[in-house]
């Protein structure tokens, strides 16, 4: 009957939703009003209060639906916990949606930072994580990756310049062999030049020898000739 009146449980919750206080514990007012239609409607005040704070957290989970699913998909892969995103028993609107607008703030944090920065690791989030220690995660991949590419460059300098001191080095033992052929080369030079005035001088003494020999055979004929007579 009192569905005609608009005073029946639901009707009433609809209405009084607006009343409860921040954690949906109390009415912020309970009148005179609200005391003799409750006597009249049968519909108590623990009855009220709990009927329009179940609309009020229905009204909440329904207008964050959008927002949770933001969260959770740019939380997908992190260790963030993304399951209970509903409205927990105790707590109030404004920390509900200051819990959300936190973990939303972390997940763009982590969106952005893994379309800016290479090698960014969602998986290293960590499950209470928040907008400024993945900003942190960020800066640590940012400088991690400058310390790799710093080494892989100072790497490939030594590589060059161990390729530049091989050649050197090269260059100084093919110098090195030149300069020993060319001693070795002037040093058979001398020897055969010493060997060629040997062999000169041989031939020389020989021609002494061979004239010293004729001479002294011409003197001895003479001297048998001069005997004879």
């Amino acid at each position: 009957m009192w569905e005609i009146f608009g005073l029946d449980l639901d009707s009433q919750a609809a209405r009084e939703k607006g009343a409860l206080n921040d954690k949906r514990t109390e009415f912020k007012t309970w009148d005179l009003g609200d005391r003799f239609r409750s006597a009249l409607t049968g519909v108590s005040q623990e009855d009220l209060l709990e009927a329009s704070g179940q609309l009020k957290t229905n009204d909440l989970n329904t207008n964050t639906i959008d927002t949770r699913g933001q969260i959770q998909d740019s939380l997908a892969g992190t260790q963030v916990d993304t399951s209970g995103l509903e409205i927990k028993a105790g707590e109030t609107e404004a920390e509900h949606l200051s819990r959300l607008s936190r973990l939303l703030r972390t997940g763009k944090a982590v969106d952005k930072l893994e379309g800016s920065v290479d090698n960014f690791d969602r998986t290293s989030v960590g499950p209470n994580a928040t907008a400024s220690t993945v900003q942190q995660l960020g800066r640590k991949t940012v400088d991690t990756n400058k310390t790799v590419a710093e080494d892989k460059e100072t790497k490939e300098t030594r590589r060059l310049e161990g390729r530049d001191d091989d050649r050197l080095a090269m260059t100084m033992e093919l110098s090195r062999l030149d300069r020993k052929d060319d001693r070795e080369a002037r040093r058979d030079e001398r020897a055969f030049q010493n060997r060629k005035l040997d062999m000169q001088e041989a031939r020389l003494d020989r021609k002494d020898r061979q004239a010293a020999i004729q001479q002294m055979m011409a003197g001895l004929a003479q001297m048998g000739a001069s005997i004879a007579i």
